[in-house]
């Protein structure tokens, strides 16, 4: 079985992902956690809202709508 070591292969950013997220590594694993999140018990899930919004959000939706509006913007230009 290949183990990944986090502080071996991933940046800051994606151990910090990691570390939101349950760890399935197993079918128990994940029939343990689908249950937990049908029984409505999901200890990371404020933790994960917060991560979102403070390290993933960064200027949302103000940036997405940039980025919309500049391939609105190119694909018309192409156009012309």
């Amino acid at each position: 079985m290949l183990t990944l070591h986090t502080e071996q292969c991933w940046t800051e950013f994606g151990k910090k992902c990691v570390g939101v997220h349950y760890g399935i590594y197993n079918a128990k694993d994940l029939d343990t956690f689908i249950e937990s999140v049908r029984n409505g018990q999901d200890a990371l899930k404020e933790h994960r809202i917060a991560f979102a919004k403070n390290e993933v959000m960064i200027n949302y939706p103000h940036t997405t709508q940039k980025i919309y509006e500049n391939l609105v913007q190119s694909i018309f230009d192409k156009k012309e």
